[in-house]
């Protein structure tokens, strides 16, 4: 097994590191979940629940140039859209047009 290493510096951990979390992640608070729901589900003045009048409101934010939320609305709708380093193109690559490739990066860089 390899040695894990910081996250932050690339240094190897070592026994009694001061980057090491002895406490783990912190415990979530009690009770959130249901508070939450107990408020996004209840009813606004205009008879719309709670939960209804934030996503209309973030709507309303993104139609007028807002891109955090339009951000949050699509990633919500259609799931975050995976980064350039999260996409392997090889597996949709043969060997040959990967070699291809190689070559061209390598004459270029010469």
């Amino acid at each position: 097994m390899g040695k894990l290493k910081g996250a932050a510096d690339g240094v190897p951990f070592k026994k009694g590191d001061a980057r090491i979390n002895r406490k783990g992640r912190p415990v979530k608070i009690r009770g959130l979940d249901e508070l939450l729901r107990d408020v996004l589900d209840e009813d606004t003045v205009n008879g719309l629940q709670a939960m209804h009048a934030v996503l209309l409101a973030l709507r309303a934010k993104a139609l007028k140039g807002d891109t955090r939320a339009s951000e949050l609305l699509l990633d919500r709708k259609y799931g975050k859209q995976k980064t350039l380093s999260e996409i392997d193109l090889t597996s949709q690559l043969s060997d040959t047009d990967i070699d291809k490739i190689c070559d061209r990066i390598l004459n270029r860089q010469q």
